[in-house]
């Protein structure tokens, strides 16, 4: 196919859509952080000097931190919604009751 003036017009590609993630069940999300967990371990007791897959043991961590940040802030309001939902079933018992 040509354009007016002449020159081979190439036609691109398309990419394929990307296909959204698969939703990680909490399991497999706790398993997943202990595994890292193990892993930057073995790594700083058996090689902190060594790079893997051109990164160094500091440079993984800070990679993978803010992971363990969200997660740390899931539990936090998971705690909380929990102590909420306490404190409901506690004042919902101490309404009067109606008819």
């Amino acid at each position: 196919m040509t354009s007016a003036r002449g020159k081979l017009k190439v036609k691109r590609a398309r990419s394929k859509p990307r296909r959204r993630p698969k939703p990680v069940t909490e399991q497999e999300s706790q398993q997943l952080l202990a595994n890292i967990t193990r892993m930057i371990n073995a790594w700083q007791k058996h090689a902190p000097h060594t790079k893997f897959a051109g990164m160094s043991l500091d440079e993984f961590r800070k990679a993978v931190q803010p992971s363990f940040d969200t997660h740390a802030v899931v539990s936090r309001l998971e705690w909380e919604m929990e102590q909420l939902k306490k404190l409901i079933d506690e004042e919902e018992a101490e309404a009067p009751k109606r008819h």
